[in-house]
Parts: C-alpha cells; structure tokens; sequence
C-alpha cells in the first residue's frame, strides 16, 4: 500500500509538474504579443478583462502551489511579506491620498503578480527537454520579434501603430523618436514603447547567450545570426539603459565563463557574420535611407558622451536625486501616486514623479518595501557576479538580474508587467528547486 501510495504521489506531482509547464510556456510565448495583440488589436474592440489573461494563468499556478503545500524556503517567504507589505501600503493609501481606487489597484496588481509568478514557479521542477524548449523559444521570439520590428519602421511604417491605437490624436509622441529626427521612427516591434522593447529583447539576449548550449543542440547552425539579429533589435530601439544593460552582462559573462572555452574558429565565424551583417546593413542605410540610422546612431552617442541630451540627464539624476526624498520619508508617500503611470493619472501636482525603478520602489513601499522587493533580485545579480563558475554557468536567472539591476538604474521598468517578467520567471526556476539531475 505504502508504494502504491507513493506511486500515485508521485504521477499526481508529474501531472501538475506538465500543466504548469504548459502555463509557463503560454506565458512565455503571449507574453510579448501582449500590448499589440491582446490590449490594441483585440483589446480595442472587446471588454478590457480580456487583458488579466495572464493573471488568471498565474493564479492558475498559485492555486497548484497552495494545493501542494510546497515547504516554503527564504526567498518564497521573503516574497510573501513583500506581497502583504503592498497590499499593506494599497489599504491604507486608498482612503487618505489622491490616487484612484482604479490606478492603486492596478499598481498593485503589476507589482504583486511577477513576485507571484517568482513564488510559484520556484516550486516547479522542469525535465532538461522543457526546459530546453522554453530557451530555444526564447531564441526565436528574440528574432522574429526584431525582424518584425524591423519591417514595422521601415515598410509599415509609423501609421501602423496609429491606426491599431497607438499613440494620441492620430500621431506618435516624442517618445518613439529620437530628438532632430522626427519622423524616423525608434523600433517598438509588439510592445508599447522602445524602452521596453529595448529591455525585453535585452533579456531575450541575455537568457540566449548564457544558456548557449540548449540552442546549439537545435539551431547551433544559426544561432549566432539570431544573436546579432537581436543586438541589431536593440540598437534599432535606441534605448542606451538596454544596450549598456545587455552590454555590460555579456562582458561579464566573457570575463567570468566564455573567455575560457575561446575556439578560434568559431571566432572567426562568428566575425565573419557579423562583419557582413555590418556591411549588408550600412550598405542599405546609405543607399536607402540617406544614412538616417548611422546619423541617429551617432547623435545618440555623442549627446549621451556630451551630456547634452536632456533626457539622458535626467535618468542620470534619477539615479541619485530621489534618494534624498526617500530618507526623509521612509515610509514612502501615499501608494499610487508615484511615477510616470500616476502621471497620466493624476496630473503633475499630485505625483511624485521619479524614473529609477528603485526609487520608484521607494516612494511607493518605503524603505522596508524596497528591502523586501529587491532582495532576492540583488542576490541572483550579486551571484552572477561573484559566484562559483558552475553557479553562474547556465544560470540565466543570475544573469537577468544583473542585466535589469543594471537597466533598473535608469527607468521605471517594475511598473510595467511584461518587463520583470523574464527576470522573475527563471529566478523562480533557478531558486535550487530545479533538478539539477533534470538538467544534465
């Protein structure tokens, strides 16, 4: 009876083990095709509940989890107090500021969701072929995402967006181009901005260039197209917090891991491929496009490099202004009532407004919030660093958080749903609850 038991424990945990990998893959697979497809193309002519489609998926794994009554290790508890402090903050914020039920709520919902996704998925153990299916989906998200985004600027033009509900009054603002080029647009592919596009396929980089190996069993052939297709995606986004994020995590990634395994021929593959993609692509830019994008890419450059860019100075005073605020205010201010997303809310005179994601964090948990929210993120990140090579090898988990620690500086990326996500996602996989046997 004993083994019978045992048995049917175990098929019962193998059952719920595949239908949350099929979750997780969905997840991952919807997950960028959210903001075009789902809130403007579908979005726009159906009821606004069809956009909680990815919570009720995470619901769906938080249900399995409680069903399961999984042990709780530090990081989950961690996460559980950083889910109550917000709901804390929520409750009391509602009735005493000047924030909207509609817009505390919502906040809420993006901040507390990915620390869910993290909290359960950290209990599912994936067979090495799952796991490997969701990197090699990720390697060709990460390239058709860039070529679509590519064929959107330069074929469908900006209209495109427009006409599925992008932007206001019929035109794009600001925001999708850089400044003395209006009319060239900055690549958004599916998402709703540069900036997120930018840091989306800077994970999608990131999580192909550490966990190599699962690609080279499929697409070895390809493989290094795809990446510098990627790369090219980012560049195109002219986002620099993503392209100095992705360029800083893979250096490290060389200095640590790869620098010790160099073959020279794929060096020389790779720099052949990437010499032409270089040639190919200038070629085009000056025979038909006057040489827009060369020129965009320089005025990014030497603005940032002249500080003269105001956009540019502004992140970087974000990145230590608001720390003052915070110390005098501890416990934040009022929930709901910070960022650019209360902005568009609440008006200028009843926001705090502030671009760094960790300060973003600040002003609206306090302190003891940012603590709560960030530590296990600071520990994956400070693992990537640091850690033993056979810890950061492979570790995609450890290598996103770098990357969005990095990005996180500069913009407020954890107000947005889809940007945590990846990061969250393979922290949950890789909090030491993945088999590592699986995984050999």
């Amino acid at each position: 009876m004993g083994k019978l038991k045992l048995n049917k424990i175990q098929i019962e945990n193998l059952q719920f083990d595949q239908i949350r990998y099929y979750i997780i893959f969905i997840l991952c697979a919807i997950m960028p095709l959210h903001s075009m497809v789902i809130d403007k193309a579908i979005g726009n002519h159906t009821t606004g509940l069809i956009n909680l489609w990815r919570d009720v998926l995470i619901f769906i794994l938080l249900l399995i989890f409680v069903y399961k009554k999984n042990r709780l290790i530090k990081f989950q508890k961690t996460s559980i107090f950083c889910i109550f402090w917000i709901l804390i903050n929520l409750i009391i914020s509602i009735p005493f500021s000047n924030t909207t039920i509609y817009l505390a709520l919502n906040m809420a919902r993006i901040y507390i969701m990915p620390i869910i996704l993290y909290l359960t998925v950290s209990s599912v153990s994936l067979s090495r072929e799952q796991y490997s299916n969701l990197i090699n989906l990720f390697w060709i998200q990460g390239v058709i995402l860039t070529i679509f985004g590519i064929i959107q600027v330069f074929v469908l033009g900006s209209d495109f967006l427009i006409n599925l509900g992008y932007g206001d009054n019929g035109s794009l603002n600001y925001t999708y181009y850089i400044g003395g080029f209006y009319g060239f647009q900055r690549m958004v592919s599916t998402f709703s901005s540069a900036n997120d596009c930018g840091l989306y396929l800077s994970g999608l980089l990131t999580i192909s260039i550490v966990s190599s190996e699962y690609i080279h069993e499929k697409l070895k052939k390809v493989y290094p197209i795809g990446l510098m297709i990627m790369f090219l995606g980012i560049v195109l986004t002219f986002s620099r917090t993503s392209i100095i994020a992705v360029t800083i995590t893979a250096f490290v990634y060389f200095v640590k891991i790869a620098h010790k395994n160099i073959n020279l021929q794929s060096v020389k593959i790779y720099g052949t491929i990437f010499l032409a993609l270089l040639i190919v692509g200038f070629g085009i830019d000056i025979l038909f496009l006057n040489m827009r994008v060369s020129k965009m890419i320089a005025s990014s450059f030497t603005s940032t490099v002249s500080k003269t860019d105001a956009s540019f100075l502004k992140h970087l005073e974000d990145m230590y202004l608001p720390m003052f605020d915070v110390l005098k205010h501890p416990f934040g201010y009022w929930f709901g009532t910070n960022g650019p997303v209360a902005l568009s809310y609440l008006g200028r005179s009843h926001t705090h407004l502030v671009e760094s994601s960790y300060w973003l964090i600040g002003y609206e948990l306090g302190l003891f919030g940012m603590i709560l929210y960030f530590y296990p993120i600071f520990y994956f990140a400070y693992t990537y660093i640091f850690g033993k090579e056979k810890i950061v090898y492979e570790n995609a988990a450890c290598a996103l958080a770098f990357c969005d620690c990095i990005a996180f500086l500069m913009l407020p990326y954890v107000a947005s749903f889809e940007m945590p996500f990846l990061m969250f996602l393979f922290m949950g996989l890789n909090t030491h609850r993945v088999s590592k046997k699986n995984r050999k």
